[in-house]
């Protein structure tokens, strides 16, 4: 197809004319249903056209901010439980973001689909082509499109995430004042999408009073909090760990222990502890629950009223409060990712100095962990978290956190011992052979070895190494490596030629959040599918960041905005978003 340059005024009318015929087809179509299945007692149909409505609404308001979606797709891998079918959000932003890069972006507009660096794309290319090779050899192929263990719906992740990456360098906003504003909204979508979750989790009877429970909590997450040994509650990890990334990305570390900074966070810290005393000062009675009930929701609004207006003043407590949330989750994950991004941020500002902070924070993390048992308790889920670490830790938190070490270590055991040298060279990518449908899932796991198994067949290995190598094999590995590195290394260059002091906030985000995502895929958790998107939206913001935004423009030791420019840079020969004549 040939790309011819477009008229600015032919594009518009174009695009004006799409966007009118698809308000006026979804209006019609929905009248129509709504009046016939409502009136027929049904409401699939009309809540699945009011969703298609929605995504009509944000496909054409949205324009080139579309990429907006992505986000709000990344921080919810499970599925929406409110909708008719169980499609998550990560789905749902795929197809807003496809259909707007293949109809608005190159068929009307007539604009290119940017790859960007061949050291990106071409790695990539080798990934979806093994991918696509799986898919279809010898398994069930398509035919097992909606199984959430193999087929196509785990392989759609890898083309999911290469569409996150076109779509963050082709049609990058013209406007940069929604990209700037990146860090803080991730924290927003991040608060909406799990507070109702959380609120389920912790008064699961005024929930279901309030219909939360039934439409917008995930019902798996509520049982696992009250069936487990350990209660964890893996959304607080997520949610400090994006503030975390708010904070560092737009106040230095070395500017954080001013008085008033400091003076806030011993005041907040001392009001939480009042707060604690007073619920077990209330008792256990149905009264004091309801009053303790009333306490929480007027200190959380309280809370983000202060934020609200003195957010400036707040940023060590609300780093306290973030380290806090990753320990409440019950996951060592979390404290890891929550130290990575730490002392990155940190590498950016302080350099050299790094290592008395570092040996500051290891100062204040040794006075929690021995007054844990003389002078308070911390929770058993905030215990498992720490439980790394030598302290005076509940025997069950020890026993469950050792645990799931020992179920690592079974895994690398047992798929060394029998499955490694399968399919080596290009893997067995997540396929699902028909001999063993009906049979996963339905046989007993009586034995610990029969479990592990269990686990391998259903690509669940919870170990990086295993999932790029078992998915993609050697050739599929040395891809992603060289993915990896390529990206790492294209963060320390772009850094140390712009200057660590000279970083906008954007650029700090960006390189926190795809470091702490590449270390940790190899050394805490990693599974090859679900980082994918992930990855590529990290990609393809750090190339749009460096390349395409300007660094602060002062030499001041402060993060900045970078301002609005008129123009794109003049050295950069062809641009996302500009239309190549054939």
């Amino acid at each position: 197809m040939a790309f011819a340059r477009c008229e600015p005024d032919a594009g518009a009318q174009s695009v004006l004319k799409l966007q009118k015929f698809l308000l006026f087809a979804a209006a019609v179509v929905l009248i129509y249903f709504m009046a016939t299945e409502i009136g027929e007692g049904s409401f699939f149909w009309p809540v699945m056209l009011i969703l298609v409505s929605v995504c009509a609404v944000l496909f054409i308001a949205l324009d080139r901010n579309i990429w907006l979606v992505i986000p709000v797709g990344l921080i919810n891998p499970v599925p929406l439980t409110f909708l008719p079918v169980p499609f998550k959000a990560t789905e749902l932003a795929f197809l807003l973001v496809f259909l707007y890069l293949v109809l608005t972006h190159a068929a009307m507009r007539h604009q290119w689909i940017e790859p960007g660096p061949a050291n990106i794309w071409v790695p990539v290319v080798i990934i979806l082509f093994i991918v696509v090779n799986h898919q279809f050899e010898g398994g069930l192929g398509l035919r097992s499109m909606g199984s959430a263990m193999a087929g196509a719906r785990r392989h759609a992740l890898f083309f999911i995430g290469a569409c996150y990456y076109l779509t963050m360098m082709s049609i990058w906003p013209k406007s940069r004042r929604w990209l700037t504003q990146l860090p803080g909204f991730y924290v927003l979508v991040m608060l909406i999408g799990a507070l109702p979750n959380l609120f389920s989790i912790y008064f699961p009877n005024v929930a279901i009073a309030m219909g939360i429970f039934w439409v917008f909590a995930n019902a798996s997450d509520v049982l696992y909090y009250y069936a487990s040994d350990v209660a964890r509650v893996g959304l607080w990890g997520p949610m400090g760990i994006a503030v975390q990334l708010w904070l560092v990305s737009r106040y230095p570390l070395n500017q954080w222990f001013s008085a008033p900074r400091v003076m806030s966070a011993a005041a907040g810290l001392a009001f939480g502890a009042v707060l604690l005393f007073t619920r077990y000062a209330l008792g256990e009675s149905d009264e004091a629950h309801g009053v303790w009930i009333a306490l929480c929701l007027g200190s959380v609004a309280g809370f983000f009223v202060a934020v609200w207006f003195w957010k400036d003043q707040l940023v060590l407590l609300l780093s306290f409060l973030a380290l806090a949330g990753c320990g409440l989750s019950g996951f060592r994950s979390s404290i890891f990712h929550y130290a990575v991004v730490t002392v990155v941020a940190a590498v950016f500002c302080l350099r050299w100095r790094v290592l008395p902070f570092v040996a500051g924070l290891a100062g204040l993390m040794a006075m929690l962990i021995a007054g844990n048992g003389t002078w308070f308790e911390l929770p058993d889920s905030m215990q498992r978290s720490l439980s790394f670490l030598p302290g005076r830790w509940d025997p069950v938190v020890v026993s469950s956190a050792q645990a799931s070490t020992d179920f690592r270590a079974q895994i690398q055991e047992l798929y060394l011992e029998k499955y490694a040298l399968l399919n080596p060279w290009l893997g067995s990518g997540y396929k699902m052979m028909t001999r063993d449908v009906g049979q996963f899932g339905d046989r007993p796991l009586g034995t610990s070895s029969e479990e592990m198994e269990g686990y391998i067949r259903s690509k669940d290995f919870h170990i990086g190494w295993i999932s790029v190598y078992d998915t993609v094999g050697i050739v599929g590995g040395l891809a992603f490596l060289w993915l990896c590195i390529y990206l790492l290394g294209y963060l320390y260059k772009n850094t140390r030629r712009i200057g660590w002091n000279r970083l906008s906030s954007l650029q700090v985000w960006v390189s926190c959040y795809l470091v702490d995502t590449i270390v940790s895929f190899f050394t805490i958790f990693g599974s090859l599918a679900e980082v994918m998107p992930q990855l590529m939206f990290g990609a393809g913001l750090v190339v749009v960041a460096f390349e395409y935004l300007p660094a602060s423009p002062s030499g001041e030791f402060v993060y900045k905005t970078p301002p609005e420019t008129p123009s794109l840079p003049a050295t950069t020969a062809l641009q996302p978003g500009v239309a190549r004549s054939a």
